[in-house]
């Protein structure tokens, strides 16, 4: 399992990399945040990203 959280992880430039890397690793993520910066970018990340 990978949790992502601390600060606002929002707000790393790299974090779909990160998410996405996890995932390909076969690791579970889960990112914590309080998900005031999300928006347009992130639904479009989401809906690329795979749950397995």
């Amino acid at each position: 399992m990978n949790a992502i959280w601390g600060g606002e992880p929002l707000l790393r430039q790299d974090l779909s990399e990160i998410a996405r890397s996890s995932g390909a690793s076969g690791l579970v993520t889960t990112i914590i945040t309080n998900g005031y910066y999300l928006g347009a970018g992130w639904a479009s990340f989401r809906a690329t990203w795979t749950a397995s």
